[in-house]
């Protein structure tokens, strides 16, 4: 499947509907297009869609590992819309993404970035329409 972002963009953002044979759980993958990402957060709207996975595994859909280093979630606000994030330490490369995993739909909107440091956020968010 190809990313949802442009081309020039770091990032690589993939849409899979129908998670792990589940019809109601879509995965987004977020992966950096080369190089190597740590404190990586992705951020979705507080009103939306209920995740139900977050966690980091090869790129392409596979199965993931909900077990995070440095993990870490919260509120915050990005071009004004409310939103939840997390993320953590572990690294994602083009090879290995960072996944959320949403139940009964997806939101219309998320947004990426990494941190600084471990328990940081990102002073730069990455718009990413999703649906």
């Amino acid at each position: 499947m190809a990313s949802i972002v442009p081309e020039t963009s770091a990032i690589k953002v993939q849409v899979h509907p129908a998670y792990m044979g589940n019809p109601n759980h879509y995965a987004v993958e977020f992966a950096p297009r080369e190089g190597e990402m740590r404190y990586w957060r992705i951020a979705y709207p507080r009103n939306g869609p209920n995740t139900v996975w977050k966690g980091i595994g090869p790129t392409g859909g596979a199965k993931i590992s909900t077990v995070l280093h440095n993990f870490m979630k919260g509120p915050t606000s990005v071009n004004g819309i409310a939103m939840i994030f997390f993320g953590a330490g572990d690294a994602i490369n083009p090879s290995t993404a960072a996944y959320v995993i949403f139940t009964g739909g997806l939101p219309k909107v998320m947004a990426f970035g990494c941190a600084d440091k471990a328990l940081g956020q990102p002073s730069v968010w990455q718009m990413v329409e999703i649906s």
